[in-house]
């Protein structure tokens, strides 16, 4: 059976995946992320569905056990859970029984980037953000990917604070030490002249690719209210 999608606004906020109905919706209880209406849309979209779900709840299994493990292991790790709102800094990273861990969590927002809906794209962001906080140094560069989920998520002003603080800060703002500066920019003007240095050395591609699209999402904004005045 040919399953229709119905791709248009699908993460505008938790929605059917079949028909895009956004009320009384079940999970997946495999993946745990793919919402339906029913049991008949969950299973006229299995075939299509099956590969990424089983791909998510791998990953997610290998999260589990590593996190098990680096709360079971010697040592003190008091910025798990999953969800920790403290900042380890770099030194999270240098701990070599933590690095699993890291690894794991950043293969499952991969994972999520497989089944594309707002659930998944908001549970990436909460696990990017997770492990920025974790561990400043961010050696699997996730910096990079969270302003991108932003701006697929509408918080267009998140978006524009954090990469104007990446590519403007300065080590003092980078340093472990001062957790206060960290991400410290809040809503700064996305109108500004020149809000940030685009062609420095360090500045991610990334960035600026979400800075253009985030900027061109801002005029067509603009020309939308403009016509709905005429």
């Amino acid at each position: 059976m040919t399953t229709q999608h119905n791709t248009e606004n699908r993460l505008l906020s938790p929605r059917c995946d079949v028909c895009s109905k956004t009320e009384n919706l079940m999970r997946c209880t495999r993946c745990k992320v793919k919402l339906y209406c029913s049991r008949d849309h969950q299973t006229a979209d299995f075939p299509a569905h099956k590969s990424a779900c089983g791909v998510v709840a791998k990953k997610r299994t290998a999260l589990e056990n590593a996190e098990q493990k680096i709360r079971t292991g010697p040592g003190d790790f008091p910025y798990l859970p999953v969800n920790a709102s403290d900042n380890a800094g770099r030194a999270f990273w240098n701990r070599p029984e933590a690095r699993d861990y890291i690894r794991e969590r950043t293969a499952f927002i991969e994972a999520l980037d497989k089944v594309n809906t707002y659930d998944t794209v908001d549970a990436q962001l909460e696990h990017v953000m997770g492990l920025l906080r974790l561990y400043r140094g961010d050696n699997m560069k996730l910096r990079n990917w969270a302003p991108s989920l932003m701006l697929r998520l509408n918080r267009d002003q998140e978006c524009y604070d954090f990469i104007k603080w990446w590519i403007n800060m300065s080590y003092e703002d980078y340093n472990p030490e001062n957790m206060g500066r960290y991400l410290n920019i809040k809503n700064a003007n996305a109108f500004e002249r020149d809000p940030v240095e685009l062609t420095g050395l360090f500045t991610p591609l990334a960035h600026i690719t979400t800075f253009t699209l985030l900027k061109v999402k801002l005029l067509l904004d603009l020309m939308l209210c403009k016509i709905r005045r005429v």
